[in-house]
């Protein structure tokens, strides 16, 4: 019997009544910044081991990954903290480490039916950071097997405690707390209706359906905490009711809606279930719930009801408005007939049987009719991806892109300069699959060896989005939210013209990864004069903002740091401390230098970009601490090296500038100055004895 705990203050009191000693915690990307975090990490228990190595969409082989670490460090407690992904890979860790057949147990065929567990042997806690699916209180998770959607399903998997802190969801991006709520809402209509429904999921589905219609306001524009508590018990609610009647038409018609239009799951579902609702009040002549039509029509009624309506016309529209008070649209067809035998094909007819109503495949090509909408929206986001033999990594990146999800179109660019190994065949290959939205430009020559200005000419020119996405051919995104974030944060804030966030970065040849976040929530040109790093894969900005860009001086080595400062000189940029992506760290990229002179000749020109926009922009004095000590660093790796080739002249300016050219420094400064002709070696030794 699960336990439903209202407050993460009970935590430690569970822990202590199931004498955990060792916590295996299963968290999400989110868990840094989740203001439970400092509750969790000062747990009075002998041992935690952290498993975080699972994306949105986890898939088999990271199940696999979590169950050997589960064994390896001999874990007596989960504690699965985040949304439905984290609690979903808990299950089937727990599973396959229970049940004999292993990890068997949640692949095809086994998964397909119970296996036998003692689920009490590994306690289970699991708290939710949104309020949606349910997730908490279900014994199912989905997981993906060889790319086919598995759903494990078995009685032990159910956390044995469920922990409600609804403070959890005040800082969710407002797209995600629409979607989650929709979701839990469908839920509890959904289970209302089905033909599995008792008088146990009927009063659960009526708890959902009641508080999500009086709260619903409350808590996406007030942000109050009251509501947030209300939501989040309701889709709790919405678990226990699903949990024992199932889903229905419009959670099976929704999957394929989520990967082909880039739908969040619970956008999704909302889209579809005021058309089945129509359709099943126009064909009552096709109940297939064995309590026959008169039952259902009195469900429909206090479905209704429960919604503050009339009757199921006047509730069907009370959703419909719903949505559009969210501005939850219906997604856009590109070609809408073959779209349409693809929808309709993709169904698993399993998932219909709890339906009231029967539905062949004329009526689902019906239905799916009505859902997906003519074209009509504009291209808001252009991804610019420039790639070059790398091959290796394109595949994830392409994949971080098509995973994003956003109530809005998209459009990836992806320019491949003459690569000489397979990274164009793969492109072609995802350009075939996604005519639409992915656009590429092949080069029979390599532009970028004519002319390093010449890719991000050639990738604007073909853009037609109202803001530019970045993120080059070997790095990644992580978060499938990050530009629907991102660039609802620039529509509700003209004053901004970019917003980039926290990153992990990974070094060729290391297996760790290194988080990179700034402890900032606003960008400035000041700090871009202090050498701040932005990287890059990371940012979303306005076209409009860099129609008058220009490249401040010639033959730079890199073209990101002007344009940031460009961007902040023409107004405020936002930092997310959110991890949205990953950056590689490759000996073969075009910013790592296996030379270190190259790399200091590098950040020499990084200096030059700095100075520009400094003079232009009056800020000297900010970057004037930075010029110095740059400058006496890379001329004291000049002198310990004994560097021939490298530029001293722009070295020297900066020094003169900036520097503090006293003592033996000045000696050094001016010797360099004055022999700039000499070779290095005999400069240095000059400089040696007069300071002697």
């Amino acid at each position: 019997m699960q336990k439903i705990i209202n407050g993460i203050a009970n935590l430690p009191a569970i822990l202590k009544e199931i004498r955990s000693k060792k916590l295996f915690l299963v968290v999400d990307s989110s868990y840094p910044f989740l203001n439970i975090k400092e509750t969790i990490d000062s747990l009075p228990t002998e041992g935690k081991v952290w498993f975080s190595d699972f994306t949105s969409n986890p898939i088999f082989e990271q199940v696999c990954r979590g169950l050997d670490l589960l064994r390896d460090t001999n874990c007596d407690t989960i504690l699965a903290v985040g949304g439905g992904s984290s609690i979903d890979v808990a299950k089937c860790i727990k599973l396959a480490f229970l049940a004999k057949e292993g990890l068997d147990a949640i692949i095809p065929p086994i998964v397909s039916r119970q296996v036998d567990i003692d689920g009490g042997s590994l306690p289970f806690i699991a708290i939710p950071t949104t309020a949606g699916t349910g997730s908490e209180s279900t014994h199912n998770a989905v997981m993906y097997f060889m790319g086919e959607k598995q759903t494990v399903t078995n009685d032990s998997i159910l956390p044995d405690y469920a922990i409600l802190e609804p403070s959890v969801l005040k800082t969710l991006p407002i797209y995600q707390k629409k979607c989650v709520m929709m979701d839990a809402l469908c839920q509890g209509i959904e289970s209302w209706w089905s033909v599995n429904s008792t008088d146990e999921s009927v009063f659960f589905s009526q708890k959902t359906v009641s508080i999500i219609m009086a709260n619903w306001k409350d808590y996406i524009f007030n942000n109050n905490e009251e509501a947030a508590a209300n939501i989040m018990r309701a889709a709790n609610y919405s678990g226990r009711a699903i949990n024992i009647a199932q889903t229905t038409a419009a959670h099976a018609m929704s999957y394929k809606i989520t990967s082909m239009y880039k739908l969040p799951h619970g956008h999704a579902v909302a889209v579809c279930l005021p058309v089945i609702w129509e359709y099943m009040i126009c064909h009552m002549d096709q109940v297939k719930d064995t309590r026959g039509k008169r039952y259902l029509n009195d469900t429909f009624m206090d479905i209704a009801k429960a919604m503050g309506a009339e009757d199921s016309t006047d509730a069907i529209l009370s959703f419909k408005q719903l949505m559009n008070a969210l501005q939850l649209g219906n997604p856009k067809s590109f070609n809408k007939k073959s779209e349409l035998e693809s929808l309709v094909h993709s169904i698993n007819p399993v998932r219909l049987n709890n339906n009231p109503v029967m539905l062949n495949d004329e009526a689902l090509s019906l239905i799916y009719s009505h859902i997906v909408d003519e074209p009509d929206a504009e291209i808001l986001v252009s991804i610019r991806c420039a790639v070059y033999n790398q091959e290796p990594y394109l595949r994830q990146c392409i994949d971080g892109f098509l995973m994003q999800q956003t109530s809005f179109r998209y459009e990836i660019i992806i320019h491949d300069d003459a690569s000489t190994d397979h990274s164009a065949d793969i492109i072609r290959e995802y350009a075939e699959k996604y005519p639409e939205i992915i656009k590429p430009i092949f080069e029979t020559e390599n532009q970028y060896s004519k002319d390093k200005s010449s890719i991000s000419r050639i990738l604007t020119e073909a853009c037609n989005g109202k803001y530019f996405a970045s993120c080059e051919g070997d790095d990644y995104w992580t978060d499938p939210l990050k530009l629907q974030k991102q660039v609802e944060f620039l529509e509700s804030h003209p004053d901004f013209t970019m917003c980039c966030s926290a990153f992990s970065q990974t070094i060729e040849g290391r297996e760790d990864k290194i988080d990179v976040c700034l402890d900032l929530d606003e960008i400035t040109i000041d700090d871009l004069l202090r050498e701040c790093w932005i990287g890059t894969l990371t940012v979303v900005y306005r076209k409009d903002a860099i129609s008058d860009y220009h490249v401040p001086l010639d033959h730079l080595p890199m073209g990101d740091l002007p344009l940031w400062c460009h961007l902040a000189t023409k107004g405020r940029i936002k930092y997310f401390r959110e991890i949205t992506g990953n950056y590689r760290s490759l000996t073969s990229s075009a910013c790592h230098f296996s030379d270190i002179r190259k790399e200091y000749a590098f950040e020499i020109e990084a200096m030059r970009v700095r100075e520009y926009y400094a003079i232009r922009e009056g800020r000297q004095d900010v970057a004037q601490p930075y010029f110095r000590k740059k400058a006496q660093f890379i001329l004291r790796q000049c002198y310990r090296f004994h560097w021939k080739d490298f530029p001293l002249d722009k070295l020297w300016h900066f020094v003169k500038e900036y520097g503090d050219p006293s003592g033996y420094d000045k000696l050094k400064f001016w010797g360099l100055r004055s022999d700039l002709n000499y070779s290095i070696s005999r400069l240095f030794l000059r400089i040696k004895k007069k300071s002697l």
